[in-house]
């Protein structure tokens, strides 16, 4: 494997993956606060308590859910607990953003605010980001670039409109 043209070995994995951030399509928070389980990947990466709580609090703040910094993880809607998962991926300032299906069970007025959200948080921060989804609707306003995969392998890549053109409404294979 190969990141930023230098050859990486297993060894100098865990320095990579303190470069990455990645969002599943569950939110896995810990049991905890929404601003703890924001705070919790700055500790664990040794960023110093005040910087740490500074980034927390812009990132809830630009998720939009500052007010709920105190509550319980246990107590969130799927929209909240899913902009709790993005505002700890982002608040680590990674190289590299993975977002494994991000809009998974979601509801349909929710997923498309957050698509929107999304599309101008990752054009404003410019972090390369690597974006899985199924739903071809997710890709106008969140890709440069897409790769079609089909059996492990990439049969298209081009921009958004390219490979949209190319398939029927219904979707990809």
């Amino acid at each position: 494997m190969r990141y930023g043209g230098v050859s990486v070995c297993h060894r100098d994995s865990f320095a990579l993956r303190r470069r990455v951030a990645v969002v599943f399509p569950e939110p896995l928070l810990l049991d905890t606060t929404v601003l703890g389980n924001v705070l919790t990947g700055l500790r664990l990466r040794g960023v110093p308590r005040g910087e740490a709580r500074r980034r927390a609090g812009a990132w809830l703040s630009r998720l939009g859910i500052a007010h709920l910094a105190h509550r319980s993880v246990r107590h969130l809607s799927g929209g909240e607990a899913r902009r709790v998962s993005l505002a700890r991926a982002f608040a680590l300032e990674p190289e590299v953003l993975f977002l494994d299906e991000p809009f998974t069970a979601l509801d349909y007025p929710t997923r498309c605010t957050l698509r929107r959200e999304l599309g101008g948080l990752l054009r404003e921060t410019g972090v390369t980001t690597l974006f899985i989804t199924h739903d071809y609707r997710d890709l106008p306003g969140l890709a440069h670039r897409v790769a079609v995969m089909e059996g492990g392998r990439v049969v298209q890549l081009g921009t958004p409109e390219d490979v949209l053109s190319r398939w029927p409404a219904g979707g990809f294979p």
